[in-house]
């Protein structure tokens, strides 16, 4: 495959960890910009840094995460109501799981 080649993604499956649950929808351009944002803001949080032992604050890592829920509505709020809010869309887990 040519790097220049892209790869169309149509439907996602998630797991989510400690039997939360799991679910699957099709994927459209709204939703996927969304989930792209809030996953750059998710992995890019202090919190989920690897950190040495006596390294970093964790009122800092704790202050990160807790901003991370203005930032979903924010994200949301931007996406309009394309990104759903049924149980089974990207505004559907965002909300239940914040």
């Amino acid at each position: 495959m040519n790097m220049r080649d892209r790869v169309s993604l149509e439907t996602v499956s998630v797991s989510l960890p400690f039997g939360i649950g799991s679910m699957s929808w099709k994927v459209d351009t709204t939703q996927k910009k969304a989930a792209w944002s809030l996953y750059v803001e998710l992995v890019t949080r202090i919190a989920v840094q690897s950190l040495e032992v006596d390294q970093g604050l964790v009122r800092e890592a704790m202050n990160s995460l807790y901003s991370l829920f203005g930032t979903t509505r924010e994200v949301l709020k931007a996406a309009g109501p394309d990104v759903g809010a049924s149980r089974d869309s990207l505004g559907g887990i965002a909300i239940a799981h914040s």
